[in-house]
């Protein structure tokens, strides 16, 4: 991965619930109190496809 520090990250954490529950756990934890993965693009400059 780019060492670059302005390079963005990408993190991911499992929520299952309504909207506004999600809402209230994310308002209420971070990074550092929370299981949630850093993840890394498979290939450098790759693009996430949303659609």
């Amino acid at each position: 991965m780019n060492d670059n520090a302005d390079a963005a990250r990408i993190y991911h954490a499992d929520l299952y619930g309504l909207r506004q529950e999600k809402y209230d756990w994310l308002n209420g934890h971070d990074r550092a109190s929370a299981e949630i993965d850093e993840r890394y693009p498979a290939v450098e400059g790759a693009v996430l496809d949303l659609g």
